[in-house]
């Protein structure tokens, strides 16, 4: 068994880790939030505006990788399923 070091190829990042990652930084900000700030003026409509604020960044967020995917050379290894020559 080889190992394949070509550094043409990238490793893309699998949405697993994408969502677990957004998962534990919102508990992570709200474990933050609780400890560093008065709860009390969390009212519903803050947290709301909140939700939707963290939605738009995700938005521009996805925006700006799909942006900088399309603008991005492609080497001719990266076409393949598996990012692995046969």
């Amino acid at each position: 068994m080889s190992i394949d070091n070509d550094t043409r190829t990238r490793a893309h990042a699998a949405g697993a880790t994408i969502t677990w990652g957004v998962i534990l930084l919102v508990i992570a900000g709200i474990s933050f939030t609780i400890v560093m700030f008065d709860v009390s003026v969390l009212t519903p409509a803050v947290i709301g505006w909140g939700i939707v604020g963290l939605g738009g960044l995700l938005v521009v967020a996805a925006i700006v990788g799909g942006v900088a995917r399309a603008v991005s050379p492609r080497s001719p290894s990266s076409t393949t399923e598996s990012g692995s020559t046969p």
